[in-house]
């Protein structure tokens, strides 16, 4: 049997969890803000919280600010919504405004459950992103390993820990492409290069997520077929670069000479992993909304 004292212990929970949002959010004063990230930094399930709920927002920050067509905006606003009748108060002040906070948390959550469904309605969540390789780009990058000189610093990679799912942004290369394990690993904003050598072998890959434009690709170049995917195979300032698409993944390989087993290492290579359904949903969002 439920207890009073048990719901009082849920609703007190309640509250704090709320206050993880509260503080993420920089409405609590010093005082409970202390309180709270020591409650955080002891409590297992608060910490969760609080690290899921920063990935989210996280996340939404990258959206871009732009104006929901069709009066989305109006159908869910805050303030037309009719008052909520939450009874007289059992305690002063700070309490109601929990409870009138947390009540516009559920009406913003709620919001954005339409924003959701509006997406996936209408139709715009499997789509993916047209992706254009910058291959004169990613050949400096290439030949800059082979000469085993400093990496550009100019072109917006940074090292990563291939390992680390959370630094990686979710993307996946693999530990070794043919003969070659991978020897270290940069990201940009949107893609990631992953450098392979071993035997006198030396490979570049560069992975983004989205389809190729393939009308984009340079001239002197063909088109060709890499077990079974579409891809693309031509030369630049003596280096051979392979596109090819995987699961919603574009995969840019530069090379120099070894050209059959290069191919063959290239075509072995595991799938990428297809992006995953926030990947998409964020991405839909921005398309709908008339984002890049």
């Amino acid at each position: 049997m439920t207890t009073g004292h048990d719901f009082d212990e849920r609703f007190e929970r309640i509250d704090r969890f709320e206050d993880i949002s509260a503080l993420l959010d920089g409405e609590l004063d010093p005082a409970r803000a202390a309180q709270v990230e020591g409650w955080i930094a002891t409590d297992p399930e608060a910490r969760a919280e609080y690290e899921s709920l920063s990935a989210v927002r996280q996340a939404l920050r990258g959206l871009p600010p732009v104006e929901p067509p069709i009066d989305l905006a109006a159908a869910v606003d805050v303030e037309a919504l009719p008052p909520v009748d939450v009874g007289a108060p059992t305690a002063p002040g700070p309490t109601r405004v929990r409870r009138h906070r947390r009540r516009r948390r559920y009406v913003a959550v709620a919001a954005g459950a339409v924003v959701v469904a509006f997406v996936v309605l209408a139709g715009v969540v499997p789509a993916a992103d047209t992706v254009v390789p910058p291959l004169t780009a990613f050949a400096a990058r290439h030949e800059a390993m082979v000469a085993q000189e400093p990496m550009p610093t100019d072109d917006g990679f940074a090292p990563v820990d291939m390992h680390d799912a959370e630094a990686m942004g979710g993307m996946v290369v693999p530990d070794a492409v043919g003969p070659m394990p991978a020897q270290s690993a940069y990201l940009s904003g949107d893609a990631v290069h992953a450098t392979y050598a071993a035997q006198g072998l030396g490979l570049s890959l560069f992975e983004q997520q989205g389809v190729v434009d393939w009308s984009a690709m340079p001239d002197g170049g063909e088109m060709t077929d890499i077990d079974g995917a579409k891809a693309w195979h031509g030369e630049m300032d003596g280096m051979e670069v392979v596109v090819l698409e995987r699961n919603d993944t574009v995969v840019t390989a530069i090379f120099q000479g070894h050209t059959d087993e290069m191919m063959t290492a290239i075509a072995e290579m595991p799938a990428p992993p297809p992006p995953s359904m926030w990947d998409r949903l964020t991405g839909g969002i921005r398309r709908l909304f008339g984002g890049s």
